[in-house]
């Protein structure tokens, strides 16, 4: 379904800068928030140049300026993103005024925010496969050991100064950042999970403006990587003082823009109780960034009102974890890790128990299976270093095994890629072309 947008050049003239504040929300079709770039510096050639590089076809032979766009994000790919974004220009019109209004709104419209994420969650794939491909990484044992964490990774990064004097925080050695993204896909070092995330956000927006562009656009210290507590007053693009944020709440606004724009933001499976709850102390929080998502996932999400339902959903399916055994959680975590899950009954469960267990299926073991086929569970596909995209059903059976005294939550951290990415990689592209760097 898409929405159409007409401008007469007497409404663009007389309007122009109250609309501008006004239908900035109600043109965009999206809950996200659109494109916030300081279009004057660029001329209208740059202009048309980059949202045609983005997807966007033009009709120069229209009668009237206008454009058309998709209301919400749910193409899974450019080529069936591309006929929905539309722009018709009025080529009889010597009014450079309204014609510019006309491009900026669709710059601001839902139609280049959906076509940001298709090219998103391609980046995201890419880079986290990169990141699971390294079987060089370890996991954890040496993060606290200054001596050993950065492994062969000490010529592309090096300690800088953060919270508290702590050596946990790095930025990149030389002026090619990408080299030191690259890195990390064939490199010995360690980590936690919460450093892997920051890792997972910085190789997505690598793979996302391309190694020439993410050197140009981005600063050494807005690549910055360290410990949690130090992030909030570092210069880190995604978790710094400065990063352009939005704080999704309870994650309606990704469901009702479309399903596709879930893909990048970031979150924790924590642990509900205390650490003297947990026996596997390097479990109690699962860092991730959303991968990939159906729609099925996305639509029941919504339908079910966000992550305070999701909260005493899964808060009940830990209690029934409680009375499993090991030997059947692990046969779902398996089923889950397979993408299984959904077609799986009693009987699948039965025939992958081990015979010599004796254990027969029971209904308190098929209510807990069929809670985690729930489709946001199921068919949302999370990155959580160094596991690589799991579905979250994987992670809540996994850690029913390894914490099983308490229950976990679903959280989203503030979200950097639906604004501050999405501005800076709009900004990168019409700078590239202005200044005639754009290959």
């Amino acid at each position: 379904m898409k929405a159409n947008i007409h401008l007469s050049n007497k409404l663009a003239r007389f309007f122009f800068c109250l609309v501008m504040g006004f239908l900035y929300p109600i043109l965009s079709h999206a809950q996200l928030p659109t494109v916030a770039v300081d279009y004057r510096p660029y001329s209208t050639q740059c202009m048309v140049k980059v949202l045609k590089n983005m997807g966007w076809s033009f009709n120069t032979e229209s009668a009237e300026n206008s454009f058309s766009a998709p209301k919400e994000c749910v193409a899974d790919s450019l080529t069936k993103l591309q006929p929905e974004l539309q722009i018709n220009m009025n080529p009889s019109s010597n009014d450079e005024r309204a014609l510019r209004f006309n491009l900026e709104m669709a710059y601001m419209s839902s139609g280049t925010n959906c076509a940001f994420q298709t090219r998103l969650a391609e980046a995201a794939l890419t880079a986290t496969k990169k990141l699971k491909r390294n079987k060089l990484y370890i996991f954890t044992p040496f993060w606290t050991k200054d001596d050993i964490r950065l492994g062969t990774l000490k010529k592309e990064w090096q300690q800088t100064a953060c919270y508290e004097n702590s050596v946990r925080c790095f930025v990149p050695t030389k002026e090619k950042k990408s080299k030191a993204i690259e890195a990390l896909y064939g490199s010995v070092f360690s980590s936690d999970c919460g450093v892997g995330l920051e890792l997972a956000e910085y190789a997505t927006i690598k793979e996302l403006f391309g190694a020439k562009a993410f050197d140009t656009h981005f600063t050494n210290p807005e690549i910055f990587v360290g410990d949690i507590v130090g992030l909030p007053t570092s210069s880190s693009f995604t978790r710094g003082a400065k990063a352009d944020r939005i704080l999704p709440a309870n994650g309606l606004s990704y469901a009702k823009s479309g399903y596709r724009n879930f893909i990048g933001v970031s979150g924790y499976v924590g642990s509900v109780f205390n650490s003297t709850f947990l026996d596997d102390q390097s479990n109690q929080n699962e860092n991730f960034m959303i991968v990939n998502i159906s729609k099925a996932a996305s639509d029941q999400f919504l339908k079910n009102g966000g992550l305070s339902y999701y909260e005493e959903y899964m808060h009940k399916a830990w209690e029934l974890s409680q009375k499993i055994s090991k030997e059947e959680l692990r046969v779902i975590e398996n089923l889950a890790f397979g993408d299984r899950l959904e077609k799986a009954t009693d009987i699948t469960v039965q025939m992958n128990l081990p015979p010599e267990s004796g254990i027969g299926v029971g209904p308190t073991t098929i209510e807990f299976l069929t809670m985690l086929q729930d489709p946001f569970l199921n068919e949302t596909q999370i990155y959580v270093h160094p596991f690589g995209p799991r579905n979250i059903a994987w992670h809540i059976a996994r850690l029913a095994q390894l914490n099983p005294r308490t229950p976990y939550m679903l959280r989203f951290y503030p979200d950097v890629m639906h604004r501050g990415v999405l501005n800076r990689w709009v900004k990168s592209q019409l700078d590239d072309c202005q200044s005639g760097s754009e290959k």
